[in-house]
């Protein structure tokens, strides 16, 4: 199998890749490690943000990819170009519970906010499916764990979880974060 495993900052895709990867006896790629080692991610001056060369990755991906039949490629930036994947699992996550993530991991407010607003927008799913096409895109809440079990048989059947947090963007905390953010997202 191969597989795609993307979603925004915090989601859970790497701790979900390493267990499906373990599962399926699979190479497991992390797209940010691999952008790093080929020299396809670079720190602008005065930036702390990586800027990632999406077409030198996407070109060192499909490497891999032709490479290996059974493999597992986790990152946030997956949903920006396809692959030839058998399935895309778009990790959904409430951005409520984002927030807090974030937080402890020393994001900005801003940084923050751009990916919360994300999440509740679905730009993720919405990228996937341009990039993929619908029919290889399932998203599952992952807000709560998930085993590698339930994750792979949503995979195989297909299904999709209903996941819609924009009423979130009128409540607190998200209210407001739309319109303060950056537009810079992920």
């Amino acid at each position: 199998m191969r597989l795609v495993i993307t979603g925004v900052p915090a989601a859970g895709k790497t701790t979900i890749s390493k267990a499906l990867a373990k599962l399926l006896d699979a190479e497991l790629v992390h797209a940010n490690d691999l952008a790093k080692e080929i020299g396809a991610a670079k720190k602008a001056r005065g930036e702390n943000e990586l800027t990632v060369d999406l077409r030198k990755l996407r070109k060192a991906l499909l490497k891999r990819f032709s490479a290996s039949h059974s493999i597992v490629v986790e990152g946030h930036l997956l949903c920006e170009f396809a692959l030839p994947a058998d399935a895309v699992l778009v990790l959904r996550c409430d951005p409520r519970v984002l927030l807090k993530r974030y937080a402890k991991r020393g994001y900005g407010k801003q940084k923050a906010a751009d990916n919360a607003v994300a999440e509740a927008l679905d730009y993720c799913v919405l990228k996937a499916e341009g990039s993929y096409g619908s029919q290889k895109v399932i998203q599952v809440d992952a807000t709560k764990r998930r085993t590698p079990k339930f994750l792979l048989n949503r995979v195989k059947s297909r299904k999709s979880d209903s996941v819609d947090w924009t009423a979130l963007l009128v409540k607190p905390p998200l209210s407001g974060l739309a319109t303060r953010s950056g537009g810079k997202g992920l």
